[in-house]
């Protein structure tokens, strides 16, 4: 017989913001740590045997610094893990299945772990699927197009950070979204204050950019890892989760 796939798409979506919400609580363990006044006195103990060697701490920029670019790096990859399942699952749909009949629920959803897993292997493994490949295949329309340039730097600046020296080869451009205050009138409120005669408060999107030249270092701070980190979850997972259940429920 063959059967419908119904698979929640959420579970993944939810992996993706846990993952998020663990690498930037250690980032913040790591800030707390850095900010103790015994922070400088601390040793990192190496033992193997009786073979003992001391560690001492880094500077505290180059560590912050060390910390965010690592946060950075392994929130991008989540999101590339992210996107390589959800490919994985529109394969799965689209291929023909065919259940032997007497076949049990615990068989046939062994099947389809198994099947899935299969397909999980061919997108990461496969190196013609790059980046720019998987965004066209999960966003594919036209309204997608700000969202995929969006990422993509993302990606530019990872790709820049692993295997550049932290370098920008070319010049490179973050570009992400934000939420913010506007008055009515159109302009940013940034601050408490009285507003215009007949103003009102509205929540607007801004778009934003952090750029970097050709040759210079690819430094990101804390609280634009931060505006990356919102934009993702705020505007990147549930736009490519929407598109994504609108391809799988075709």
């Amino acid at each position: 017989m063959e059967a419908k796939i119904d698979i929640d798409l959420s579970i993944y979506e939810s992996k993706l913001r846990g993952q998020i919400g663990s690498d930037l609580t250690a980032l913040q363990i790591t800030y707390d740590a850095i900010s103790q006044p015994n922070y400088n006195n601390r040793k990192y103990i190496l033992k193997q045997g009786f073979t003992i060697s001391e560690i001492g701490v880094p500077p505290v920029d180059f560590l912050k610094q060390r910390e965010i670019n690592k946060c950075f790096k392994s929130i991008i990859g989540s999101f590339q893990d992210y996107m390589d399942n959800l490919i994985a699952i529109l394969r799965l749909k689209a291929e023909k299945i065919t259940i032997p009949p007497q076949t049990t629920l615990e068989e046939v959803n062994a099947l389809l772990q198994n099947k899935f897993e299969e397909h999980l292997l061919n997108v990461s493994t496969d190196r013609s699927l790059n980046i720019p490949s998987k965004l066209k295949l999960l966003l594919d329309k036209p309204k997608h197009q700000i969202y995929k340039e969006s990422i993509q730097s993302y990606f530019d600046i990872r790709n820049g950070l692993e295997h550049h020296k932290g370098i920008a080869k070319a010049d490179r451009v973050i570009r992400y979204k934000r939420m913010g205050l506007a008055s009515t009138a159109g302009y940013e409120v940034m601050k408490p204050g009285p507003l215009g005669e007949g103003e009102g408060l509205v929540l607007k999107t801004f778009d934003e950019e952090i750029t970097f030249d050709k040759g210079g270092m690819l430094l990101i701070t804390r609280e634009q890892l931060d505006c990356i980190a919102l934009s993702l979850l705020i505007f990147a997972i549930p736009t490519i989760q929407t598109a994504t259940g609108e391809k799988f429920n075709a």
